[in-house]
């Protein structure tokens, strides 16, 4: 059970349904909390997503198409609120990609991201923006890939590897602007 933003309760239907409408909950906003998400990690194939308004309130607004359907990462469309998570389902690895990395360096709308995984979530934030070369693709994909391939293809929980994830991703992003932050937090 959740509520939706008129605080009504409701099933939600859309883990059943295959329109885009329905993923995205007829546009409406669905408070949920974080039970829900861990729920759905490890429950549903695609990702859900949304915002936390300034009462430290989840609310869903998109649900992505399962991999099956796409034939790509199961992921929910693009969206800029200000503070904004998603989910790395239990069919995807849990670290971010390079766009999770790139979306709160380039749009100053995000300040926040949180990415709730089946191990734990990652918080990344950046207080300034900028527009960001091809390179920075390459090189935060080469980091990326090293901890894929030293966690059994991004599937294995490794304390230590993401510690060196962490401070290789600050490392190389620093050097390119101030203010990035990227941390890890089990549950």
């Amino acid at each position: 059970m959740f509520k939706t933003k008129k605080n009504k309760s409701k099933k939600c239907k859309s883990k059943k349904c295959k329109s885009k409408k329905c993923r995205q909950h007829g546009g409406e906003e669905v408070k949920i909390d974080i039970e829900y998400i861990l729920d759905s990690i490890n429950k549903d194939p695609f990702e859900i997503c949304g915002y936390i308004n300034e009462k430290g309130e989840h609310y869903m607004v998109a649900q992505g198409a399962p991999k099956s359907e796409t034939n790509h990462s199961a992921s929910c469309p693009s969206s800029n609120y200000r503070k904004m998570w998603h989910t790395h389902s239990f069919v995807s690895k849990y670290y971010p990609s390079w766009q999770d990395i790139s979306k709160v360096i380039k749009h100053a709308s995000v300040e926040e991201s949180i990415i709730y995984t089946k191990f734990g979530y990652w918080t990344l934030s950046c207080i300034n923006n900028t527009n960001l070369e091809k390179s920075f693709e390459k090189k935060i994909t080469d980091i990326l890939n090293s901890f894929y391939f030293n966690t059994g293809n991004g599937r294995e929980y490794n304390i230590e590897q993401i510690r060196i994830l962490i401070i290789n991703v600050k490392e190389y992003v620093s050097t390119l602007i101030e203010g990035f932050d990227i941390t890890w937090t089990n549950y």
